[in-house]
């Protein structure tokens, strides 16, 4: 991914309350939020519920 569109990307995961950032002298480090895990908990379970629903009907569970 270009660097410009990576930070644009994480601009607006800080922006949302994803992700937050800490600056540290010359760099920065990146930590998730109690939002952003939130948000990926609830993006799995939707997408185990959407993974069940592309399955033939009768087809066992993996």
């Amino acid at each position: 991914m270009p660097v410009d569109r990576l930070r644009s990307a994480v601009d607006k995961l800080v922006g949302l309350g994803l992700v937050k950032r800490d600056d540290r002298g010359d760099y920065a480090t990146f930590d998730i939020t109690a939002r952003g895990q939130q948000f990926l908990d609830a993006y799995w379970k939707l997408k185990g519920f959407t993974d069940l629903l592309d399955r033939p009907l009768g087809e066992p569970r993996p």
